[in-house]
């Protein structure tokens, strides 16, 4: 099985495969030469995290289809007008962060982008920093073991309970946001 994920690595660093293509042959190569046994196979994925994913993303697109992300965005628009571009764009990934408080990252940012890039129009602020600012906000939920896939997957085997994730996440949201704030700001000002 080492075999198999430093193939998957190779291929990802070498051949410029998507991480995702090549960890999912991988995990078939295990699955069709029987290295794990089927049931452990069943057992071992986690179905709250498929369905979770799966019903969120109808709801990004509902909120985009049905003019809500428009109406959003002239309201966030008009709130960060004038603002300076960090504040902006701290504003853009707090705003994804605590939306993936409720939702996960793919369903946030999913609603979030088009949101995004009608609030950079707005704010005559660069589209590509206001996305950026909403994927690193839609992949920096650290205070809820739901706003993120990973957080979710640890949450058993680990022994985490629910305020954990809070108490010791706060402080990486805040340091996270900031970071972001500034260097995008540096790259896109």
């Amino acid at each position: 099985m080492l075999a198999i994920f430093a193939a998957a690595i190779a291929c990802i660093v070498g051949l410029g495969l998507s991480p995702a293509l090549a960890f999912t042959g991988a995990a078939v190569l295990i699955a069709a030469l029987r290295l794990l046994p089927s049931e452990e196979i069943y057992r071992s994925i986690d179905w709250s995290v498929i369905v979770l994913l799966a019903a969120m993303i109808p709801v990004g697109q509902s909120f985009e289809n049905s003019g809500a992300a428009a109406i959003a965005a002239q309201w966030l628009g008009e709130m960060l007008t004038g603002l300076p571009l960090v504040v902006v764009l701290a504003a853009l990934c707090s705003v994804t962060l605590v939306l993936s408080i409720f939702l996960n990252n793919v369903a946030t940012a999913i609603i979030m982008g088009p949101l995004a890039i009608d609030a950079a129009n707005l704010l005559h602020v660069s589209p590509d920093a206001a996305l950026l600012a909403v994927l690193i906000g839609a992949s920096s939920d650290f205070l809820t073991p739901i706003g993120h896939q990973n957080n979710l997957l640890v949450m058993g085997p680990g022994g985490y309970r629910f305020s954990d994730y809070a108490r010791m996440g706060a402080p990486l949201v805040v340091a996270v946001v900031a970071c972001a704030a500034i260097t995008l700001t540096l790259l896109y000002g």
